[in-house]
C-alpha cells in the first residue's frame, strides 16, 4: 500500500504537468495525438476559443445572381436565376448583394464571372463593409475592388484582380461590420450579366 502511495504521489507531483503524447515521441502539447480520434460523446472547448486548425483551411462561397439586388430600381433576373443585369428600361446602374463569411474568416480572392456582350460595361466590382454608428451618417469602407475593363466577346470572363484598399481588410469581423458586394454599371442600357462571384477564404478556427 505505501508503494502504490508513494507511486500515485510520483505521477501526481512529477508528471502532472507535463506534455503527453500517443502515437508521437516528442509531444508538443499538453495531449498530442498523432492519429485519428473518437469520442461518442463529442469534445469540449472553451466557448471562446473553439478547436483551432493545425493549418488554415480553405472555403469556397458562391454569390448567386439571384442574391443581388438593384439599388433604386429593378434589376433584370433569368428565369432560373442564371444571370443578373440592370433593367435596361429602369436602370439600375448599381446591384448590391449581401456576403455572409465565418467571423475572422480571411479573404484570400474574390472572383466575378460575367458575360459581356456589348452595350455598356462592368465599370467596377468592390467588397465593402459597413458599420451604422449613433449620432454618425455611418462607416462604409472599400475593402477589395476589381476595374479590369470587360470586353465584348460573347464568353463568360472573371474579373479578379483583387485590389486592397484596406490594411488587414481580408479578414471578416462580424461583429462591428456587415459585407456587401457592389456592380457599378457603365450604362442602365448594359447587356453585361453576372453570372456568380466566387469568394476564397480560409480559416483556422471551427466555429
Amino acid at each position: 500500500m505505501t508503494a502504490f502511495f508513494a507511486l500515485w504521489l510520483y505521477f501526481l507531483t512529477g508528471w502532472a504537468w507535463a506534455q503527453v503524447g500517443i502515437g508521437t515521441l516528442n509531444p508538443a502539447y499538453d495531449l498530442d495525438v498523432n492519429g485519428v480520434t473518437h469520442s461518442a460523446d463529442g469534445f469540449l472547448a472553451p466557448a471562446d476559443k473553439g478547436y483551432t486548425y493545425a493549418q488554415p483551411k480553405t472555403y469556397y462561397r458562391w454569390i448567386q445572381p439571384t442574391d443581388f439586388s438593384g439599388v433604386g430600381s429593378l434589376e433584370q433576373q433569368t428565369v432560373d436565376g442564371s444571370e443578373v443585369s440592370p433593367n435596361s428600361l429602369l436602370g439600375p446602374h448599381v446591384l448590391v448583394a449581401p456576403v455572409n463569411l465565418p467571423q475572422h474568416a480571411l479573404i484570400t480572392a474574390v472572383e466575378v464571372y460575367f458575360l459581356d456582350n456589348g452595350v455598356g460595361s462592368l465599370n467596377g466590382f468592390s467588397l465593402n463593409r459597413s458599420r451604422p454608428e449613433v449620432g454618425t451618417s455611418g462607416i462604409q469602407e472599400v475593402l477589395f475592388s476589381n476595374t479590369t475593363a470587360s470586353s465584348n466577346n460573347s464568353r463568360i470572363q472573371v474579373m479578379a484582380d483583387n485590389t486592397e484598399n484596406i490594411t488587414d481588410g481580408r479578414r471578416i469581423d462580424n461583429r462591428y461590420y456587415f459585407y456587401t458586394l457592389i456592380a457599378t454599371f457603365s450604362t442602365s442600357l448594359s447587356t453585361l450579366t453576372i453570372k456568380g462571384v466566387r469568394i476564397t477564404y480560409t480559416v483556422v478556427q471551427a466555429e
